[in-house]
Parts: C-alpha cells; sequence; structure tokens
C-alpha cells in the first residue's frame, strides 16, 4: 500500500491525546545588538577597540570618520531636496517626520530610481544609509509632489556629490 492510498486521518494522530503545555523560553539577554543599518559603524568600532597596531587604528578611526561624514551628507541632501519640494515648513517637517503607506508606485520609483543613480548609490557599503532615508521619498511621492520636481531638487542637492 503506497502513501496515495492511505487515509488522511491515519496522519492526524491520536485526537483524544493531551497537547503538551507551551515551551515558554527565557527572555533574550543580547546587549549588544545594533540596528541593521549602524551595524558597519558597529564593526568598525569593535574593530578599533581591538586594533593593537596604531596604524591600523588609525585607518580603522578614518573610515569611521569617512562614514561618518557620509551619513551626515545623506541626511544633509535628503533635508534640502525636501526643502526645495515642500511648499511650507510645516510640510518639510511631516514629509521627514511622517510614515505614510505606499500608493503611488509609479511616482516612488521614479523617485528611488533617479535618487539612486544622482545621488547615493547603496550597492556601495558606504552609503547603505540612504536606504533608510527612503520613507521621505514615498511622502513627497503621497502629497503628490511632482516627480519633475522631486528629480529637479535632488539634481540640485546631488550636484556636487
Amino acid at each position: 500500500q503506497t502513501i496515495s492510498h492511505m487515509k488522511l486521518v491515519e496522519f492526524q494522530g491520536d485526537l483524544e491525546a493531551v497537547p503538551p503545555p507551551p515551551l515558554v523560553l527565557p527572555p533574550a539577554s543580547v546587549k549588544d545588538a545594533v540596528p541593521s543599518p549602524d551595524v558597519p559603524l558597529a564593526i568598525l568600532e569593535h574593530r578599533l577597540n581591538a586594533a593593537r597596531d596604531p596604524e591600523v587604528a588609525s585607518r580603522i578611526f578614518a573610515d569611521i570618520q569617512t562614514l561618518a561624514a557620509a551619513r551626515k551628507r545623506m541626511e544633509e541632501v535628503v533635508r534640502g531636496v525636501v526643502g526645495l519640494c515642500a511648499a511650507t515648513p510645516e510640510q518639510a517637517q511631516h514629509l521627514l517626520e511622517s510614515r505614510q503607506d505606499l500608493n503611488e508606485h509609479g511616482c516612488y520609483r521614479r523617485a528611488v530610481t533617479h535618487f539612486k543613480s544622482r545621488c547615493f548609490n547603496w550597492s556601495d557599503q558606504k552609503y547603505q544609509y540612504a536606504l533608510r532615508h527612503l520613507y521621505v521619498l514615498l511622502n513627497m511621492c503621497e502629497e503628490k509632489i511632482p516627480i519633475g520636481r522631486i528629480e529637479e531638487a535632488m539634481d540640485k542637492m546631488c550636484l556636487a556629490l
């Protein structure tokens, strides 16, 4: 007899059996967890703390400074793009702080593609932090800011990069 000829009840076990009590696990005690966008920086900081050679430590410190400067620049660019696109300071604040649902797929796709190609290509580890700012592009699209205006603002802010 093959499995195809067997009845389903043969696989379900004893219907009157008492189920075991739920398994209760102790809470996790992770003390050095970091948000995923901060992992590259945390790795560099751990390497810096472990470095014994001053020359190696100096290179790692320079890498940390480069990464921190890139993050600061990304934040400045995003704020600048919002400043150029928003009609009022209140709208700018709303665009930077809110988290809206995506409905304007075409606008968002174009904005993200433009941002990656003209501003920060997050395929480069140095610019992966830019992914944390994509919600702002979504917010601008959901606020019906024309994609042409968003792209023009990106071009102005990212020209010197």
